[in-house]
């Protein structure tokens, strides 16, 4: 059934989206991939399209969000002239944390309205880069993610499909954490040296509380992430 859905996928690919990753193979791009894309009628009307729905509901140059108090579906609640302005500074800090040029926010949310405009779905992350001082946003390609969804049609569970480097993976897990090959890959006295070989990882991010060994009386947990080699 996914396999289907990834040959549907494929088949819109190679009309409206060249310079797209394939979904039933790992062969690279090639330049003519980009030169047809650039000059092919249905890709330019699709990329038409994204930039449409990018400039809508992100318009340049807008407020097109601000924080607020309480639950937005009610009538909002009264605050302070204090309040006020916190909202506001946050706000602003927001603004700043977004549009940074190293948290990657535009041009991945324009792969995010290609991806949506072509596929009819998307997949994006945010998470806080290394430094722990700002965020990283990032588009996922639909051939590597699987996600499902709750009895109130929240996705809660994501599947996601990796090829991280050895040198990523201990940035990102720490050495200790990382599997026999991928610290030979590591150390420089062995003759597999290679940081830049690459591993397959899968990363699954669901509700802890669905998993044996978070249960607890305390009901529901944030959410939990966890990758396996």
């Amino acid at each position: 059934e996914f396999g289907f859905y990834h040959r549907i996928c494929e088949r819109l690919r190679e009309v409206f989206y060249q310079d797209r990753a394939p979904f039933l193979s790992d062969v690279a791009l090639t330049p003519d991939d980009f030169e047809f894309a650039a000059n092919n009628e249905p890709a330019r009307l699709a990329r038409d399209v994204s930039n449409k729905i990018g400039s809508m509901v992100r318009p340049h140059g807008k407020e097109w969000f601000k924080m607020v108090v309480g639950d937005p579906e009610e009538d909002p609640p009264v605050v302070s002239h204090e309040g006020r302005i916190w909202l506001e500074e946050t706000t602003k800090r927001m603004r700043r944390m977004i549009y940074i040029p190293r948290a990657h926010f535009s041009p991945q949310m324009a792969l995010d309205d290609k991806d949506y405009v072509v596929f009819g779905s998307s997949v994006s992350s945010v998470l806080v880069n290394r430094k722990q001082d700002g965020l990283v946003f990032t588009n996922k390609h639909l051939r590597s993610c699987a996600w499902q969804e709750d009895e109130e049609h929240n996705v809660n569970c994501m599947d996601e499909k990796m090829m991280p480097t050895a040198k990523m993976m201990r940035d990102r897990f720490g050495e200790g954490k990382l599997h026999k090959d991928v610290k030979d890959a590591l150390d420089t006295g062995k003759a597999t040296y290679d940081p830049l070989k690459r591993f397959p990882v899968r990363r699954i991010v669901m509700p802890a509380d669905q998993w044996s060994f978070s249960r607890n009386k305390q009901g529901a947990l944030p959410p939990l992430e966890a990758a396996y080699a």
